[in-house]
């Protein structure tokens, strides 16, 4: 790589970083409608929707979740990190590039498996300190998380009836031990093996 060239990767890899938050950002205030309908939210939607939009065109849905904004984050990540990996002199190898794919899964995965642990963790409290909540805005997140809840611990509670408390309870554990496992096994084994492949 011609040292000339280093400075401008760099700054490449700069922008794609700050353009990269600027998304994230505005990903954030589309959950806030209020702030998403202001002037900044409406300036930050003509910056990065065009951008967002291309990823949504892909279909990535889980049910009523929608991993593309997540996606189209972490392709500017991934982005960021080869400019910023050419403009040190690393030499970009096959085992690099499959290592930032891996990578990316796993930080799509695991932030919306920690979305949904914080939920669980929120709606746990909830049910142990109110009597009822029912009429609430947790009738509507209810609807959308209890199939995922109940599919969760269909495998310990086959044929059983178990109450909803309850079936939140072991959610919750079985999603922070699959999150420790993912983590051991993406983070510690996997990545670290690809990133030796020096093709």
């Amino acid at each position: 790589m011609p040292t000339i060239l280093r400075p401008t990767l760099q700054i490449a890899a700069t922008v794609v970083s700050i353009y990269t938050l600027v998304c994230f950002i505005r990903v954030f205030l589309t959950w806030i409608p209020s702030a998403a309908y202001s002037p900044f939210g409406q300036f930050l939607a003509r910056i990065c929707d065009p951008y967002l939009d291309l990823f949504k065109r892909l279909g990535l849905r889980i049910g009523r979740l929608d991993l593309s904004a997540a996606v189209a984050i972490c392709a500017l990540w991934g982005l960021s990190y080869i400019l910023t990996s050419l403009a040190s002199g690393q030499r970009i190898t096959v085992g690099i590039i499959l290592s930032l794919v891996v990578g990316m899964i796993w930080n799509i995965f695991s932030s919306v498996l920690g979305f949904f642990i914080f939920l669980l963790i929120i709606r746990l409290v909830v049910l142990l300190v109110s009597k009822s909540t029912y009429g609430t805005i947790w009738d509507s997140i209810d609807n959308s998380i209890s199939p995922i809840i109940f599919a969760m611990t269909s495998m310990f509670y086959r044929g059983r009836s178990i109450s909803f408390k309850g079936a939140v309870a072991i959610a919750l554990i079985e999603s922070v031990v699959l999150y420790a496992l993912g983590k051991i096994l993406v983070e510690g084994m996997l990545i670290p093996i690809l990133m030796n492949i020096g093709i």
